[in-house]
């Protein structure tokens, strides 16, 4: 009996010693269990973080193509300079590839801007906000009235340079909301439809409605989209080479400048007319009413307007594209109102490609008389040096035809052609454009306290202060705000640079396309008759 039973406890385990073992097997399930928790979570989190810098490398090619599209219109914008000295319209690509493998491509677009959805806007065909005076703003109708037109007018002069940097600065102004400046802000979209490049007759069908601009077509949404302060222009000939100044002192070099351009003949009525009169400083209003009594149909006002200026800038700066300026631009101008301005655009449908090389047409078509031709032709061209173009770049991912657009970016600039070397004046992404808008009202108004409690404020200023640390910080959505409370300048999308810049410095002067060196400036005994300009915005032309 005593053997069978020690037997019997040696074959069945205590109950402890189980129990012990079932503690161990669950400690190393939890342990397990753990681990793998653990190593899910980290497989997880090494996911996401190559995700996220997937994301951070496809945003960073996005900028990249935007920023390569923006060089690219610069390249071929370049490459016409002559046509553009002409008057004609640049031909530019509306879309580019970049890259492409097998499942990703990197492409660039241009995207509509204008009022009529062209693909690059003139700069020059807008007023210039530093130029105009009250008289000529307040002609632009309900978007600016004539109290509002003299506060503009107040605040430009009293800045620095008395100059506004860019159509933003005009929020400064007490009056100026973000929707009188750019339009209903509901309606302001980036279009990101890609066109077809595929359609010439399309592109045509689009440039024919940017000359015709005014005839039927929308009217602008807001000031911005005629006022500008990149309308500067180089004095320079169709030929490339500078204009020659009549109020300089006549001498051998002009005598050749003359002759080369206009032949012999008109180089010594030149010099007979400065010899009688060495000491007159011919004027603009003189300039022009000599210029109207020359032959207006064989196009004689137009040469010798190419040919001649009365200073020796290089620069001039509030000029007025007559082929593209719409008809409240064209309106607010010295000399003409609503009715003559209707009247350019309409007979401006009809002009040959000869006829948009100069101003003369509008007396030979009837749509000016010759006195008020006299007042508004120093205040037009027929050129543009600044074009203003919108570029979207995508990065595409997919095969065939399903793809799918993992990144993107827009960029609007400003591109000047004043100088030789092609530079950008301005430079804004506007990718969140809509996204910023759109948040805009959901910042609450900041309370608006009348004149007594301002008072009261004022009073306890110095107790009010005496606990700075307790007193809440501002807040970067309230620090500036319209009269009614609402956020200014929400997305400061037409501002050229975030935290200011210094004044840049002034481009090198023009080579003289063809003439070698840039010819010696003439010497006058007379001072400017304007101030001396030069181009503004982000980058000089050698940076």
């Amino acid at each position: 009996m005593t053997l069978r039973h020690a037997n019997s406890r040696q074959k069945h385990p205590s109950r402890a010693a189980s129990q012990r073992r079932g503690v161990i097997l669950l400690v190393v399930f939890v342990i397990i269990s753990g681990a793998a928790l653990i190593m899910t979570s980290l497989s997880f989190l090494g996911r996401a973080e190559m995700r996220s810098a997937a994301l951070v490398g496809r945003t960073s090619q996005a900028h990249a193509l935007a920023w390569s599209g923006v060089q690219a219109v610069m390249a071929e914008l370049d490459r016409q300079r002559q046509d553009l000295l002409d008057g004609r319209d640049p031909q530019i690509s509306d879309n580019w590839s970049l890259y492409g493998t097998e499942t990703e491509r990197g492409m660039v677009y241009l995207l509509p801007i204008g009022l009529d959805d062209e693909l690059i806007a003139s700069e020059s065909c807008k007023l210039d906000i530093n130029m105009a005076d009250a008289a000529s703003l307040s002609r632009l109708g309900d978007m600016l009235m004539p109290e509002l037109a003299a506060a503009v007018v107040e605040a430009r002069d009293a800045r620095a340079g008395k100059r506004f940097d860019s159509i933003a600065d005009l929020l400064e102004v007490e009056g100026i909301t973000p929707e009188r400046l750019w339009g209903p802000l509901d309606k302001v979209q980036i279009q990101r439809a890609a066109t077809d490049a595929s359609d010439p007759e399309a592109q045509f069908e689009r440039r024919l409605r940017y000359l015709d601009r005014g005839v039927g077509g929308p009217a602008p949404r807001g000031l911005a989209d005629v006022l500008t302060v990149y309308s500067i222009e180089p004095v320079l000939q169709s030929t490339g080479r500078y204009r020659i100044n009549l109020n300089a002192k006549y001498d051998d070099s002009m005598h050749r400048r003359v002759a080369r351009r206009y032949g012999e003949e008109l180089a010594e009525t030149v010099r007979r007319f400065r010899e009688n009169e060495p000491d007159l400083v011919i004027d603009q209003k003189m300039w022009y009413s000599l210029l109207s009594q020359a032959d207006m149909d064989e196009g004689k006002p137009d040469e010798y307007i190419d040919g001649f200026c009365l200073d020796d800038q290089h620069f001039a700066q509030g000029h007025v594209d007559l082929n593209r300026a719409p008809m409240e631009v064209l309106s607010a101008l010295p000399g003409m109102d609503a009715d003559l301005a209707t009247a350019v655009v309409a007979a401006r449908e009809s002009l040959s490609a000869r006829e948009r090389t100069g101003v003369s047409w509008l007396v030979n078509s009837g749509a000016m008389t010759p006195e008020q031709w006299i007042a508004a032709a120093p205040r037009l061209t027929w050129r543009t040096s600044a074009w203003r173009v919108r570029v979207l770049g995508r990065v595409l991912t997919g095969e065939g035809d399903r793809t799918d657009v993992a990144s993107e970016c827009v960029y609007e600039a400003v591109i000047d052609l004043s100088a030789p070397q092609p530079r950008v004046a301005y430079l804004r992404e506007v990718t969140m454009l809509e996204t910023v808008i759109a948040l805009r009202d959901l910042i609450p108004p900041a309370p608006i306290k009348d004149e007594d409690e301002a008072t009261a404020d004022d009073e306890n200023s110095v107790e009010a202060n005496s606990d700075s640390a307790s007193a809440e910080p501002s807040s970067p959505f309230t620090s500036r705000r319209d009269a009614s409370g609402r956020l200014v300048d929400p997305a400061s999308f037409d501002n050229p640079d975030d935290g200011g810049s210094a004044a840049p410095t002034a481009p090198s002067s023009y080579d003289g396309r063809g003439e070698g060196n840039s010819p010696p400036a003439e010497s006058s005994s007379q001072p400017p008759s304007t101030p001396r300009v030069k181009p503004i915005g982000r980058w000089t032309g050698d940076r």
